[in-house]
C-alpha cells in the first residue's frame, strides 16, 4: 500500500506492507507507485547504501554506489550488499519509504496481530505468535 500526501508543499510519500523478490540476477523491481512519486524513470541513477542497517535507494547525487534503472523499474542490488545482508535468489524484500529515500528491509515474518517476530504459528497462510494464539483460545472459551 501506498499513500502519498502533501505536508508544507513537499509530497510525502509511505510505503507499507510492499515486498518483492530478489531475482537470479541479483535485482528487486521497485513498484510504479513508488517509483511514480519519488519521479524514477527508466536509466535514471539511484543511490544504494547503507544506513541504520537498511539498505537506502535515492535519486543520484553522488552519495553511494550507483545503479541504473531498468526499463522493468529493476534495479541490481550490489553484490556487496547482497552479501553483507545475506540476500539470495528468490529472497523476499520489504519495501519502505520515508521522505525521500526508499528502504529495503530482508523480509521478516511477524504476528498480524501485535507484530512480534517469534514463536510464529502459521494459521490461513498468516502468521500469528503463541501469545495471540493464547488470548483467542481464551476469548473463544468465553
Amino acid at each position: 500500500m501506498v499513500e502519498v500526501h502533501q505536508r508544507e508543499g513537499r509530497l510525502i510519500v509511505r510505503a507499507t506492507g510492499m515486498s518483492r523478490k530478489i531475482d537470479e540476477m541479483g535485482r528487486i523491481v521497485i513498484p510504479i507507485e513508488i517509483r511514480r512519486c519519488f519521479d524514477m524513470n527508466c536509466n535514471d541513477s539511484i543511490d544504494i547504501y547503507i544506513e541504520n542497517n537498511n539498505i537506502i535507494l535515492r535519486k543520484h547525487d553522488s552519495v553511494g554506489m550507483s545503479r541504473k534503472i531498468d526499463e522493468m523499474g529493476r534495479i541490481v542490488i550490489p553484490i556487496e550488499i547482497r552479501r553483507k545482508f545475506n540476500l539470495n535468489f528468490n529472497d523476499e524484500i520489504d519495501i519502505y519509504t520515508n521522505e525521500d529515500s526508499i528502504l529495503l528491509k530482508r523480509y521478516e515474518p511477524f504476528c498480524v496481530f501485535c507484530g512480534k517476530t517469534d514463536a510464529l504459528e502459521t494459521f490461513m497462510e498468516k502468521k500469528i505468535c503463541q501469545s495471540c494464539v493464547a488470548e483467542i483460545a481464551k476469548l473463544l472459551k468465553k
